[in-house]
């Protein structure tokens, strides 16, 4: 029994071996010529993709999308359809792909898969993720990385006689719906829809009144920020209505103010009549003034914002609404830190006759860490009448303000070696030095040089105090001075392009000749490397002889072992049986003389 369960210990051992031993041949031979099939599994991986077309555009425009496909292995794959799935496809139009089947039967076959993307006019500008997706009898075979295509703002296409065309429109309602009342309460919206082919920069919205309406507690001028083409913007105003005003419509003017791609003033005008429920006919002023008698009716602070850490002049139109003439007139300029005055923050006007606008202007300094914003300014006035009564009036103003954009770059170091013919690359850092945020940050490499793929790189919006980098790859033309530069886009806080271009010279040199030796010019000798499957099954296996073998040896020993004993009882047994013998043949010999003696003796007898 014990030697039964020792052959089939010993026959486990060796079906072990053999089964290791077939699982590490495919990894020891490698692919099997003649197995030349399509292999796809889930999806096939063997492809590469890059995008050698457009990586931007713009609104109400369209771009083609090239995309390059490469096979990568030596085995056969192919497509009969591609199609561009796009993270948001909401104002996209796309179309084009492959117009039959596209084989590839060997590495490095490849072909371009061309698509175009139309944008509408009002598509949502930034960044839309996209990958390509290639399918065979509707099935999907492979899936690309994701791409990015970048939607600018269209800033505006000048027409046939190459002019911009400024067609704004604007519409309005009204609180209450059915008129103005005595009083405060009412209210009044404007939308304004900018529908020529460019933006409007830096838009404002101001408003005429007549005589007996007014701004409630306010300014008469809005800023609505730039205006794209084919969008809107809305503003609203707090209405005070004066008692005595005879119940009948009123004309309101409101005026769009900016300016256009080309940095030209642009001003569009409208009147609007606005019925108005009064208490009866207006009566003659009274001795006293009523508020308000002193306003802000304008103001502006040499552009459209103001730069952190700048000074700036706020010109103040001061209007005397009232029908006498106003004395002593104090005014305070102040904010809630953003802004402090570079001389004094208050000025004195000795008086200001009826319905007469008084023109000053304050230096303010806006500080070097003041938010960007738009920041309030209150103006407040004191005053008095030819009686010496004392009154008080306050408007408040809005100033937008930004920061600095400060983006630095390192220095570009140049590469140890830079050949002809040889793919080189380089990398250089950049830097958010400055508080505002780059939006769409892009960043490519052009020059004296090819490429094999995009070196477009886009890093979307960057926050101050932030860093990253940017590689590209290169292939020198000609020997000598490679030049090239590295071009930074992004727009800053005002949606303006900014450009910053860093130019660098490398030197390029030709491939070394060698001297001519025969074995430089022999293909060299591509060993296979051996995998980790195939050294893992050859040791179990070397394991498994040795112990085998052991085993073996083993039970060699104790069966010659066994034989020995075998043969040492059979020789006891022997000498016991000699001995036996020798003791019967001694037992006979005494009875045979025992009885010739007793013959003699009878013979004697």
């Amino acid at each position: 029994m014990k030697a039964e369960l020792r052959q089939k210990i010993f026959s486990v051992i060796m079906a072990v071996a053999v089964l290791m031993s077939t699982l590490a041949v495919p990894a020891f031979l490698g692919d099997v010529p003649g197995t030349d099939i399509a292999v796809y599994a889930d999806e096939y991986t063997g492809i590469r993709v890059s995008n050698v077309g457009a990586t931007n555009t713009r609104q109400d425009d369209e771009c083609q999308i090239s995309l390059q496909v490469t096979n990568t292995r030596d085995e056969k794959f192919s497509f009969d359809g591609a199609k561009l799935e796009f993270s948001k496809t909401e104002g996209l139009t796309i179309s084009g792909g492959p117009k039959a089947t596209v084989s590839f039967n060997k590495k490095d076959d490849q072909t371009e898969v061309t698509f175009t993307v139309k944008t509408n006019r009002f598509c949502d500008t930034g960044s839309r993720d996209y990958k390509l997706v290639l399918t065979n009898g509707g099935e999907t075979v492979y899936t690309s990385r994701y791409f990015s295509l970048t939607i600018s703002q269209n800033l505006g296409n000048p027409d046939e006689d190459g002019t911009h065309v400024n067609a704004t429109d604007i519409s309005h309602s009204i609180y209450p719906e059915s008129g103005f009342v005595t009083g405060n309460g009412n209210s009044i919206s404007f939308r304004v829809y900018n529908n020529g082919n460019s933006s409007i920069k830096n838009a404002q919205i101001k408003l005429e009144l007549p005589e007996g309406i007014s701004i409630d507690n306010g300014s008469n001028l809005k800023n609505i920020g730039t205006l794209g083409i084919g969008k809107s913007a809305d503003a609203q105003f707090s209405i005070l209505v004066e008692k005595g005003l005879e119940s009948k419509s009123y004309v309101i003017s409101a005026e769009v103010i900016g300016v256009n791609g080309k940095n030209e003033s642009v001003s569009i005008k409208k009147d609007f009549y606005v019925p108005v429920t009064g208490d009866g006919k207006k009566k003659d002023e009274p001795s006293t003034v009523g508020k308000p008698q002193l306003m802000v009716t304008d103001f502006t602070y040499g552009g459209s914002f103001v730069q952190a850490g700048t000074q700036f002049p706020l010109n103040l139109s001061l209007l005397n609404t009232s029908k006498e003439t106003l004395y002593n007139v104090k005014v305070t300029v102040s904010s809630e830190g953003d802004f402090v005055p570079v001389n004094s923050n208050a000025f004195y006007v000795d008086k200001i006759d009826p319905s007469q606008t008084y023109n000053k202007t304050v230096q303010l300094s806006a500080k070097n860490d003041a938010a960007q914003q738009t920041t309030a300014i209150t103006v407040a006035m004191s005053y008095e009448n030819a009686d010496k009564e004392a009154f008080t009036s306050e408007d408040t103003i809005s100033i937008p303000v930004t920061q600095k954009t400060r983006l630095v770059v390192d220095d570009i170091v140049a590469p140890m070696e830079c050949y002809v013919g040889n793919i080189g690359s380089a990398e250089v850092d950049f830097y958010n030095m400055g508080k505002t945020v780059l939006s769409n940050l892009r960043v490519n490499a052009t020059g004296n040089f090819d490429v094999f793929e995009s070196n477009s790189y886009y890093a979307g919006n960057m926050e101050g105090g932030r860093n990253d980098s940017y590689s590209f790859t290169f292939m020198p033309r000609e020997a000598g001075p490679m030049e090239g530069v590295v071009t930074f886009t992004y727009e800053d806080a005002a949606g303006n392009p900014q450009y910053l271009e860093i130019p660098f010279t490398f030197e390029a040199q030709e491939m070394p000749v060698w001297d001519d030796d025969p074995s430089m010019y022999e293909e060299p000798t591509v060993e296979k490397a051996i995998p980790w499957s195939l050294i893992i099954a050859a040791g179990v296996i070397v394991v498994l002889i040795i112990v085998a073998i052991i085993i073996r040896k083993i039970l060699k020993k104790r069966k010659e072992k066994a034989l020995e004993l075998e043969d040492m009882a059979f020789e006891v047994q022997d000498d016991k049986e000699n001995v036996e013998d020798g003791d019967n043949k001694d037992a006979e010999e005494a009875k045979n003389e025992e009885e010739n003696e007793a013959g003699e003796d009878t013979e004697k007898e």
